[in-house]
């Protein structure tokens, strides 16, 4: 996936370390083969560019793909439903975050994802419900007590607000 990429930046300067220390002795002995393998990485370099470049267009398309990917990592769905949240898609972000908590129960973030999804959607009670489960789970998680006293505070029940925003 996209997030595991980054762990292998590291790795990848030893690798190429030797890579270029053997690189060295083929063109010592063969410069017609280094060159012809060099094309032929170059190629494959850009094949593999071009492949990938459809999913990294937005960030839509590359949370999908990270979530076609890797359909049993609770992550992956929560990232999802964030690119939907961010694409305005309320529906669609919903479904990524009930996906996400289906694999995961106890993801607080992904339960206020739902939360924000179905704020989005005017869905305030369902989202309140969604909000309090996100608390319960982590009683700390500020954005979940700020978008609970948004929701109460739609809902015309200003004290009940109040006391989420202070919380928060």
């Amino acid at each position: 996936s996209h997030l595991q990429e980054r762990y292998l930046y590291l790795p990848a300067v030893g690798a190429a370390w030797l890579f270029a220390a053997g690189w060295e002795r083929l063109v010592r002995r063969n410069v017609t083969m280094a060159v012809g393998l060099l094309l032929l990485m170059l190629a494959g370099g850009v094949a593999g560019a071009a492949a990938r470049a459809d999913e990294w267009r937005d960030g839509v398309s590359l949370h999908e793909a990270n979530a076609r990917r890797a359909p049993d990592n609770p992550w992956a769905w929560h990232g999802l439903g964030l690119a939907y949240l961010d694409a305005g898609r309320f529906p669609s972000a919903g479904s990524a975050f009930e996906h996400a908590v289906r694999i995961l129960p106890p993801l607080a973030m992904s339960w206020n994802g739902l939360g924000q999804a179905l704020t989005g959607q005017g869905r305030e009670p369902e989202a309140e419900i969604a909000y309090r489960q996100a608390i319960a789970l982590a009683p700390t998680l500020a954005i979940a007590h700020t978008n609970l006293a948004i929701a109460l505070d739609r809902r015309g029940r200003r004290r009940e607000a109040r006391r989420e925003f202070e919380t928060a």
